[in-house]
């Protein structure tokens, strides 16, 4: 693959891309793996998924329905190659069809991520629960157990070996608390104006996700936006969603060029993991490479080690549960507002959102967070 970068703005540069009939080609393969798992077709290792999709659902010949997926699939290669990291995916513009065999000549008009700074670097201060563990999920999990396996034996190891999984879940789900509590308060520190262009791609992006669990879960998206309490209420919560998120993100860059962190094999793979839980993580990192998708995942990397890096280093007053007093956390300047997007004009149309690979599917929201140090707590 050939790019040429011209800068066109202070955060916005145009590429020219030219991908080889090779590239072309595995765009169009790993397009139609996505069509078949999308579709829920039945695999069959001694076919393949163009023999597939005829038998199971008439369908001759898959590129041309495929064709602007594997167009798409080009774009985030197209980025790595230039070595830059976009705000948001831009859309691909392009004047003849892709075809296999033959190259393909697109353009890309990528907005920049901006770096944003924070109005204080200082350790956050936080008021939080203590960790606690329930002893009787531990029966209930045997009972559980006896249920599914008659011959199950809740000996005095098993009981141990379930104990300290649960308790390791359990200490897996506080810190993810503590987390979210301390890149909550760092947004607050956010300044600076959030571009309409990213506020709506975010908007997007969001929307679709909410699209696709709907799809999963069987439930229609408008019966969402219904019980959301209606297509105006629901816009309002996406776009303050939208805007927390945002904040959030940037906060953590800010935090990690500030403290000049850096990444090693080992940050590297947690990121994997947050972004394709139940996914080795050597092979999931190995695809987001291969696919373009390094410098999501080395973003993703950044913000987890940032909010790991102020975790360690926050001021924690663990709360007195025998008391009233409700978790407290720092005040936001009495002026400051909250992060704001530029409006966008009533007849401006959102673009089409895009679908990752199952395989590669960035939106992982679970993983099994790796040990961290403790952070500083005060008893209260």
């Amino acid at each position: 693959m050939k790019v040429t970068s011209k800068k066109t703005g202070t955060y916005a540069v145009r590429l020219s891309v030219n991908a080889t009939a090779r590239e072309v080609g595995q765009a169009l393969e790993g397009a139609k793996i996505s069509f078949a798992q999308n579709m829920g077709l039945k695999p069959d290792p001694k076919k393949s998924v163009s023999q597939i999709a005829f038998e199971q659902m008439g369908i001759k010949d898959l590129d041309p329905l495929v064709s602007r997926s594997a167009v798409d699939a080009l774009v985030p290669l197209a980025i790595d190659k230039a070595h830059i990291v976009p705000a948001y995916m831009p859309k691909p513009e392009y004047s003849e069809s892709l075809v296999r065999n033959k190259p393909f000549s697109f353009t890309l008009n990528v907005a920049l991520k901006q770096p944003y700074e924070l109005n204080s670097y200082d350790p956050v201060s936080l008021s939080v629960p203590p960790f606690t563990f329930d002893e009787g999920s531990v029966d209930r999990q045997i009972k559980v157990m006896k249920e599914r396996d008659k011959d199950f034996k809740a000996t005095e190891e098993e009981r141990k070996n379930v104990r300290d999984a649960l308790y390791a879940q359990a200490q897996d789900a506080y810190e993810r608390e503590l987390l979210s509590m301390v890149s909550m308060q760092l947004s607050l520190r956010f300044e600076g104006k959030i571009p309409d262009d990213v506020f709506l791609a975010m908007r997007e992006a969001i929307v679709a996700n909410m699209r696709l669990d709907a799809q999963h879960a069987g439930v229609r998206f408008e019966d969402i936006v219904r019980n959301s309490g209606g297509e105006q209420q629901f816009n309002v919560m996406v776009m303050l969603q939208a805007r927390q998120m945002l904040a959030q993100s940037y906060a953590l860059e800010a935090i990690y060029r500030h403290e000049k962190l850096s990444l090693t094999d080992e940050d590297l793979e947690r990121a994997c993991l947050e972004m394709n839980p139940g996914i080795d993580p050597k092979i999931s990192r190995m695809y987001l490479e291969q696919t373009g998708r390094g410098f999501a995942m080395r973003e993703t990397a950044e913000r987890i080690k940032a909010n790991r890096w102020a975790l360690e280093h926050a001021n924690l007053k663990e709360l007195d549960l025998g008391t009233s007093e409700e978790p407290a956390a720092e005040k936001a300047p009495a002026d400051k507002k909250e992060p704001t997007a530029e409006k966008a004009p009533a007849d401006k149309k959102e673009p089409a959102a895009e679908k990752a690979p199952a395989a590669g599917k960035p939106a992982a929201k679970k993983a099994s967070a790796p040990k961290k140090s403790a952070p500083k707590k005060q008893a209260e």
